[in-house]
């Protein structure tokens, strides 16, 4: 038995087809089909009633749905007059729950998204569209969708403000001693708060963050390895080099030299 389906993978960009403005007339059915592309569904008002491979679906205001590729729906009984955007897509779907995978389902402020979605309907529309243009307010759209499952958590509220300090501050000394007299927390708390959210400690993301800015360094510039680990906040090579290979599985200068190949 294959494990269900959690939500898109936001880590594989998706790709945009088309959007609209749907209105039902009171009484109307969902039509009946099989998708060979997947659609995401934003509420405004009303209500749109399916079933989609045997289960009733009921979508409300504030709330959005992704009907996915491959199932049937079928429209049994009336909706209450829905009014909603909806945009065609082909995605990538994950059966993990993790924080890189946005919900087949969720509830969501509709009012701050609508600019949005009214620009992507109309650049879509427009004589001067380019896919280019349409996928990224595409992916803007999804953005907030996945961060809106945030909003209600303090705990993820401020692991967010938490990772933007070290992405700001990786390159100093005692980034997470700094860190946690900002936020005025113990480590133990910082430590249970990164390991809930990203099942990491606070040292395993910052030492991430570290090598990954190395990576980028030593490829775009002529940088000794030894002035990189200083510039990413190693206060010694022996450290950086350490923590290199563990992250990569070889040596920083085989790194560079795989790299410039």
């Amino acid at each position: 038995m294959r494990n269900p389906i959690t939500g898109l993978d936001m880590n594989a960009l998706p790709e945009f087809i088309k959007t609209a403005l749907r209105t039902f007339i009171p009484g109307e059915l969902h039509i009946t089909r099989t998708c060979d592309f997947d659609v995401l569904i934003i509420m405004l008002d009303g209500e749109l009633i399916f079933h989609e491979d045997g289960k009733r679906v009921s979508l409300r205001p504030g709330q959005w749905y992704i009907q996915r590729a491959g199932l049937f729906q079928q429209g049994k009984e009336p909706s209450n007059s829905p009014r909603y955007y909806y945009i065609h897509f082909h995605g990538v779907f994950s059966t993990e729950e993790t924080l890189q995978t946005l919900p087949l389902a969720g509830a969501v402020e509709t009012e701050p998204l609508l600019p949005l979605l009214r620009e992507l309907f109309n650049v879509e529309r427009s004589f001067h569209c380019n896919r280019v243009a349409c996928n990224a307010l595409f992916f803007s759209v999804l953005s907030r969708l996945h961060g809106s499952r945030f909003a209600a958590s303090r705990s993820q509220r401020l692991l967010r403000k938490m990772e933007n300090y070290l992405t700001h501050h990786y390159m100093h000394p005692h980034t997470l001693k700094k860190m946690a007299r900002e936020f005025q927390l113990s480590h133990t708390y910082i430590t249970r708060i990164f390991r809930q959210q990203l099942a990491i400690t606070p040292h395993q993301y910052l030492t991430k963050l570290r090598i990954d800015q190395a990576c980028q360094m030593m490829q775009d510039t002529n940088h000794p390895i030894n002035d990189i680990a200083f510039e990413v906040g190693y206060q010694d090579v022996s450290s950086f080099f350490r923590a290199f290979t563990r992250q990569k599985n070889c040596a920083p200068s085989k790194w560079r030299e795989w790299a410039h190949y």
